[in-house]
């Protein structure tokens, strides 16, 4: 009944008394001595540490209830366990690790398997979009765009908000990562009824801070405000898994709209947290976002700038992001080309321009094939 509850709270988002009702739940497994019990509850206190920014700890109770539903011949538990592994090896920036186990999962043909606790209908929803997310930020479109789309035909018949946004907002990430800012808007408009009529209050935020973003790729009218609603709605989310992302896709869309300070301290706040939760992608992301509003605040130092792009790149080289290293070696060489370093500024700008088309990343190429005229 409290793994039940557990499920009931969570589009409400209601993290205390989740954590509260796992706590009870963990007391009675205890109690009654039942190792199926304790690996169950084991694995979605694992769920709570995870959405509050508790990566590591996450893991941890996930790894534990894989060993024992392992050990037991539980298939629905493994798959729980595995499914929560792989979400903490992806918030914390290790996407191919996250493939490696989501991979198998969404492959198995076992997405209707339900947990006697209460487990989550047609888990094969959350397997495969988180699939298509990590994915995504390696660079691997073409998979991640058929994973995200087996994620919506799993979804389509069930007719459930929560799903359906969850599954929607994988499908603008990769859409978003790729620049393709116009099919996100699209799918993220059409969500906006969906949310205020039929969703959980907890969900209601989320797909639009993929859409402001997108509005300020494009040079939407409704992007400045939109942009600043979210801000609030960030700063009062109840589940944070996600707190440092949301903070720089924020602070791009500032730097998009030129407010450029606003930009700058949305990127040192991701950081500064990123950091501290150990989520190296996030980093990353955060460390790039930092390089481009520094280089919009003339004069700046320029080693200061390059800084900061490079550390980007070596946390993007060394996690695979390719995206994000695309969007290093543009920086750099806008960077150069503005010092006069004509030879790095040239070698930058054409790895950048190689990696865009490679991915199909059609937003950000003409902006790389544009510097070397003015060299």
């Amino acid at each position: 009944m409290l793994l039940t509850l557990r499920h009931a709270l969570l589009p409400l988002g209601e993290t205390d008394r989740i954590r509260d009702a796992l706590g009870q739940a963990a007391e009675l497994a205890e109690h009654l001595g039942d190792r199926r019990r304790q690996a169950h509850v084991a694995v979605f206190r694992g769920s709570y540490h995870w959405w509050v920014g508790e990566h590591a700890r996450a893991y941890e109770l996930a790894a534990r209830g894989l060993r024992s539903g392992t050990d037991l011949g539980d298939a629905a538990l493994c798959a729980s366990a595995t499914y929560f592994m792989a979400v903490s090896h992806e918030t914390r920036g290790s996407y191919r690790d996250a493939v490696r186990l989501l991979r198998p999962l969404a492959t198995s043909g076992n997405g209707g398997l339900s947990s006697a606790y209460g487990g989550v209908t047609a888990p094969a929803v959350f397997w495969t979009s988180h699939l298509a997310r990590s994915l995504a930020e390696l660079g691997d479109f073409s998979a991640a765009r058929a994973a995200a789309n087996d994620a919506m035909r799993i979804m389509a018949p069930l007719h459930h908000p929560f799903l359906t946004v969850h599954v929607s907002c994988s499908m603008a990430t990769v859409a978003l990562r790729q620049g393709r800012a116009d099919e996100a808007i699209s799918l993220l408009e059409q969500l906006r009824e969906i949310n205020m009529v039929g969703s959980a209050p907890v969900v209601f935020p989320i797909n639009e801070w993929f859409l402001a973003y997108a509005y300020a790729l494009v040079g939407h009218p409704d992007a400045a405000d939109l942009l600043r609603r979210m801000e609030r709605l960030t700063d009062d989310a109840r589940f944070t898994y996600y707190y440092p992302f949301w903070l720089t896709l924020l602070g791009e869309g500032y730097l998009l709209l030129g407010e450029v300070e606003e930009a700058l301290a949305r990127a040192d706040r991701a950081l500064e947290l990123s950091r501290k939760r150990g989520e190296r992608g996030n980093e990353g992301w955060s460390l790039r976002l930092t390089g481009d509003a520094l280089s919009a605040l003339r004069p700046r130092s320029e080693r200061e700038i390059a800084d900061s792009y490079r550390s980007a790149l070596a946390i993007a080289e060394e996690l695979g992001m390719r995206p994000l290293v695309a969007h290093c070696h543009l920086g750099l060489g806008k960077l150069y080309q503005r010092t006069g370093t004509r030879q790095e500024a040239q070698a930058h700008l054409t790895t950048a321009t190689t990696m865009y088309r490679e991915m199909d990343m059609r937003f950000w190429p003409e902006q790389a094939e544009l510097e070397p005229k003015g060299l």
